[in-house]
C-alpha cells in the first residue's frame, strides 16, 4: 500500500475520498490542518488521528489495526458513518486516465527513480515499448487504473465536488474560498505541483507520442 490518508472534517462537514495517482497526498496535506485540534507538522507517514475536529486516516505501508487507512472505499466509510456520509460534502479528484497510466508507469514500472526523473535521456521508442509492456503485463490489478471502489457505491457516483488534477490549485482554492469561505488558503499553492512536475509531464508526453 502506498502512503496516503482519508479525511473527515467536522467543522466544515466534508469527507475527502482519496483516489490513486491524482495529487491526493498533496491535497490531503493541504486539508489536514482543518481536521486537527492543534497545529502540527504534516508528515508523509503517521498514525490515524481521531478528535472532535475530525478523522485523519493512517498513513504508511502497513495499516495494522487502524480503522481508517489509505484509499478507503466509499462504501466502507459509509458503513462506518452512515449519517455523516449522507450529510457531509464529499470531495475527490479526477485525472486524465492516460496521464494516470503514465504516472503509474513512473511509479511502478521498470525505471528506477533516477531514470524516471530524466526521461529525456531515453529513446522515445524505447519508452513507448516499455510503457506498452507495462500496461499489458504488469498492471494485473485493474483497480490501479480505476477509482470505482473509492468513488462509487453500487455503480453510483457519491462525490459532491470533483477537483480536476489538471487545475488542482485553482479548483481547491475555489472550493475553500467560495464554498467554505476559508481565506487562509487563498494565496497558497498545492505542495508538489511546481514547474518540475509539469516539465516532467511534458517530456513524457513527447516521449510516449501522445
Amino acid at each position: 500500500n502506498s502512503s496516503s490518508r482519508m479525511l473527515i472534517c467536522h467543522p466544515y462537514q466534508f469527507i475527502f475520498l482519496k483516489p490513486l495517482k491524482a495529487a491526493g497526498t498533496s491535497v490531503e496535506c493541504f486539508l489536514e490542518p482543518l481536521c486537527r485540534e492543534q497545529p502540527c507538522n504534516i508528515r508523509e507517514y503517521g498514525r490515524e488521528a481521531i478528535s472532535s475536529k475530525g478523522i485523519i486516516g493512517y498513513r504508511g505501508q502497513q495499516r495494522g489495526n487502524s480503522t481508517y487507512w489509505n484509499h478507503m472505499p466509499a462504501k466502507l466509510i459509509k458503513t462506518l458513518h452512515p449519517d455523516l456520509f449522507d450529510r457531509y460534502h464529499k470531495i475527490s479528484i479526477i485525472r486524465n486516465p492516460y496521464q494516470k497510466a503514465i504516472s503509474l508507469f513512473l511509479w511502478l514500472g521498470p525505471l528506477n527513480y533516477s531514470e524516471a526523473q530524466n526521461l529525456s535521456e531515453h529513446e522515445p521508442d524505447q519508452l513507448l515499448n516499455l510503457f506498452s509492456l507495462f500496461l499489458q503485463h504488469q498492471i494485473t490489478d485493474a483497480s490501479l487504473l480505476s477509482d470505482k471502489s473509492r468513488l462509487l457505491i453500487d455503480s453510483q457516483l457519491v462525490i459532491d465536488h470533483i477537483l480536476h488534477f489538471e487545475r488542482i490549485t485553482e479548483d481547491l482554492k475555489e472550493l475553500l474560498c467560495y464554498n467554505y469561505n476559508i481565506e487562509l488558503f487563498k494565496d497558497k499553492k498545492i505542495i508538489g505541483y511546481g514547474s518540475k512536475q509539469w516539465d516532467k509531464k511534458e517530456t513524457i508526453k513527447t516521449a510516449l507520442k501522445m
